[in-house]
């Protein structure tokens, strides 16, 4: 049996995600860790019945108000957007992210790379990627001459059930067109992780005979060699129909100049949609895990559950309150008040999977969300218990010496007890600012990245805590 692996996440990863809606939403991808991952697992849908003015929820999109703009009139040719907040935990593809960069030529990017000029799907700096692309890499939309053409987006809706709107109105869809061709809007959903496009007039100018067209979603699998390996969906609009794992996208999509017949529509309520769902075809939605519970131990919680079938990892959300987990951009970092832990799928035959949490406020109810994950995450279940204060040993209190004290950030820790398991240091407001293992006997303790003050050295042991007073200068 393997033994499980946790990892506290301290940052969304690095890796790069591009959307695009013009008419190609491309994605796909995985790492070593995550070779389960299959873009199949993407269920997509077309359908002319939505409306730019109403979710897929039903829930009210008005982009008239209360939006923040991207690109105004007349930008073309410029690197991409400042990184915004999603508002909310997006689940792609395996991953986490909660900001989005977006550009001119329709690419989104969910991560923290800068999208270059004329950045493209499949160019060095891809990693995850939905987009909608239009024709040749040389005739890309632009907001083009309209006073009114924008790319702006909102985030709307209560938890959780939000929805992210980036809209790219009144685009000139070549780079030289003289009208006004179209309009259309990404949405990302919260909780489903439900990627769709929809759109509204959409027409090519009149220099934009026989140009082809895209929708899908990619993943670079493998970012080392050359050429890449991209895991994709491509969805070739004027069928329709999906092709997977390809290295390129065909030009089945034709067009001549004109409204873009697969895509087009002036009525409000029969809108053109692409839908791709991290939801199986042919099987349930990932189940949440089954029996969950929390305990205390000090101030950490011990986190268990029966281990399911067919997800990668889970992901143990913990929080003081249990109506915000830090499921927003600011939480880029464990901290006694909320994280995240994510935890391998164990070996078969394992039944229950376990999670440990350290460096929990003492005396304070967390509540636990805990998900099963692969493409998205499943539903949560949840738990909750109380930290407590482990008993302060005043005999172990004397074992510790701590030298020289004050001083820089250096100290010699010397523990004359062989029952050490770890050290913690506390600032004054209870958070822990470092911890390890302690070791009976000398160890240096280097807290060079403290700032100046007194900070609260505690040694824990079966018998209870010793606690020490240090100063750093």
């Amino acid at each position: 049996m393997k033994s499980l692996s946790t990892l506290l996440h301290q940052a969304a990863p690095k890796r790069l995600v591009r959307f695009t809606a013009l008419a190609a939403l491309l994605a796909a991808s995985s790492h070593s860790a995550q070779a389960q991952l299959d873009m199949n697992r993407y269920r997509w849908t077309t359908g002319t019945a939505a409306s730019l003015a109403t979710s897929r929820t039903g829930a009210a999109i008005d982009m008239s108000t209360g939006t923040t703009q991207l690109f105004g009139p007349g930008a073309t040719n410029v690197p991409g957007s400042t990184f915004q907040p999603i508002g909310f935990d997006l689940w792609f593809y395996g991953q986490r992210f909660s900001q989005f960069s977006a550009t001119t030529t329709g690419l989104v990017s969910l991560a923290e790379e800068n999208l270059v000029v004329a950045a493209t799907l499949t160019g060095g700096l891809e990693r995850f990627a939905a987009f909608h692309r239009a024709f040749a890499a040389a005739d890309v939309a632009t907001i083009g001459p309209s006073s009114t053409g924008k790319i702006h987006y909102k985030t709307t809706g209560t938890a959780p059930n939000r929805v992210l709107v980036v809209e790219y109105l009144n685009l000139g869809v070549l780079a030289n067109s003289g009208t006004v061709d179209a309009t259309y809007q990404m949405r990302f959903y919260e909780t489903s992780n439900v990627i769709e496009y929809v759109y509204g007039s959409m027409s090519i100018g009149s220099t934009g005979a026989n140009k082809g067209f895209q929708v899908g979603i990619t993943h670079k699998v493998d970012a080392t060699t050359t050429p890449p390996t991209y895991n994709t969906i491509y969805v070739a609009t004027s069928i329709p129909e999906a092709r997977y794992n390809v290295a390129a996208f065909s030009g089945v999509n034709a067009q001549a100049a004109g409204p873009i017949l697969a895509l087009t529509s002036s009525t409000a309520t029969q809108r053109r949609s692409f839908t791709f769902d991290p939801t199986p075809t042919a099987a349930a939605p990932l189940a949440a895990p089954a029996n969950l519970t929390a305990t205390a131990a000090g101030t950490s919680l011990n986190v268990s559950f029966t281990d399911g079938a067919d997800e990668i990892a889970y992901e143990v959300y913990y929080s003081t309150s249990g109506a915000s987990f830090g499921l927003n951009p600011t939480a880029t970092a464990n901290t006694p008040d909320y994280g995240r832990v994510q935890v391998l799928s164990p070996a078969a035959g394992t039944t229950t999977v376990t999670a440990n949490i350290p460096g929990l406020r003492a005396n304070t109810t967390y509540y636990i969300k805990a998900f099963a994950l692969r493409e998205a995450l499943s539903a949560a279940s949840t738990a909750t218990a109380t930290t407590v204060l482990s008993t302060r040993s005043a005999a172990l209190t004397a074992a510790m010496q701590v030298h020289p004290n004050p001083s820089a950030g250096s100290f010699t820790l010397d523990i004359q007890d062989r029952t050490v398991q770890t050290w913690q240091v506390q600032d004054l407001q209870g958070r822990v600012v470092a911890q390890g293992t302690a070791q009976p006997g000398r160890q240096q303790l280097a807290l060079p990245q403290l700032a100046a003050g007194v900070y609260l050295l505690q040694v824990k042991a079966p018998a209870g805590v010793g606690v020490r007073k240090i100063m750093i200068q």
